[in-house]
């Protein structure tokens, strides 16, 4: 099991009685040999089977914890289109600062 501060990508503040720890700041990665700098997790939409409202929520929650990256495909069913509807709920701001991969 390795230390709170040793998990690779986050500051880790602590671990509490039930095993839940808090990340205090979201870690970055350059992506290859671009100007792109990456959150260390990205929001997978393979398994997409919610709602648009259960889909935009998911979404929210990703971005308030610092996730940037978005990954979809066409072949992950209908994840594309309620990415894309869930989108139109975001600020100019926040719809910019996504990078989404497919």
């Amino acid at each position: 099991m390795q230390n709170a501060g040793q998990l690779t990508g986050l500051d880790i503040e602590g671990i509490g009685s039930r095993g839940e720890f808090w990340i205090l700041t979201m870690q970055y990665r350059r992506f290859g040999k671009t100007e792109l700098n990456l959150s260390v997790f990205s929001l997978g939409t393979m398994r997409s089977l919610a709602s648009v409202s259960t889909f935009k929520a998911t979404l929210a929650a990703a971005l308030d914890q610092g996730i940037n990256h978005v990954e979809t495909a066409r072949g992950y069913g209908q994840s594309e289109k309620l990415l894309g509807q869930s989108l139109q709920s975001l600020s100019p701001a926040q719809r910019a600062s996504l990078v989404i991969t497919t």
